[in-house]
Order: structure tokens, then sequence, then C-alpha cells
């Protein structure tokens, strides 16, 4: 039963050393200073095995802790470089491209044929859909026009 509840080998010998060191403290009756001794070194190696007990755990626990918090690290890494990837551009930037459209046409007829042009290159609906990662390549785009 104990080796079902208990994870490890060593924690189960562990466990088995507790209970025999409380198993042999409970039989003495303490009749002089040999038996306080005896009793004291049984109570001495109780702590002593419920100590590594801890220690086992508690570097368990650590392993286990430093395992998730490199997980959530990733995950926030990787989360940030997506979100970051699918920003739209600023209205600034929007307004950067629409005057160097401007710049580029001399009438109505070519701005609209450009705006086209733009919208099937980078595979979007709107300019203004355009991702930010992507907003350097448009402005050299429109500039080689």
């Amino acid at each position: 039963m104990i080796a079902t509840i208990l994870k490890s080998e060593t924690a189960v010998r562990r466990a088995v050393q507790i209970i025999r060191a409380f198993t042999e403290l409970e039989s003495h009756n303490i009749t002089s200073i040999t038996d306080l001794k005896e009793m004291m070194q049984l109570q001495n190696k109780i702590i002593v095995a419920i100590n590594n007990q801890i220690q086992e755990l508690g570097i368990k626990q650590n392993r286990e802790v430093k395992d998730i918090l490199a997980r959530i690290n990733y995950l926030e890494k990787r989360f940030a470089i997506e979100s970051d990837a699918k920003q739209p551009i600023s209205k600034q930037q929007a307004t950067q491209l629409q005057e160097l459209v401007k710049k580029k046409c001399k009438n109505r007829k070519q701005m609209m044929k450009i705006w086209t042009d733009f919208k099937r290159h980078f595979a979007i609906k709107k300019y203004t859909n355009l991702q930010e990662k992507d907003f350097e390549a448009a402005i050299l785009w429109i500039s080689k026009l």
C-alpha cells in the first residue's frame, strides 16, 4: 500500500525507516540512562529520516517549479512574437503610405491602380490591414514604383 502512495523507491525506503524507528521507540521502556540514550538515538534516526524525505520533496518541487517557469517563459516569448507579427500598422504608418502613394500619382486612376496592386502584392483587403512587420517592405515597394 505504501508503494502505491509513494512515488519512488527511495521514498518508500525512507518511509519504512521512519515506521521502524517509531515502532522501536514505542517498544522501549525507559528504566535507565542507557535506555534514555537509546531512545534519543532512535528519535535522532526519525528526525534524520524525516529531514531526508522533506529535502527530497523540496528538491523535486524545485525541479517542477523550474520546469513550469521555463514552460511559461517559452510560451510568453512565443505569444509575444506571434502577437507582434500580427499587429496591423499604426495610423501614422498608414498616413505615411498614403503620402508616398500620393507623391507617385498624377491622378486618381493611377492611385487606385497602385492601391489595387499593393493589396494584391501583400495579400490584404485594405492597406490599413498591412502587418507591422511588412511596413518597411511596403515603403520599399511603393518607392520602387
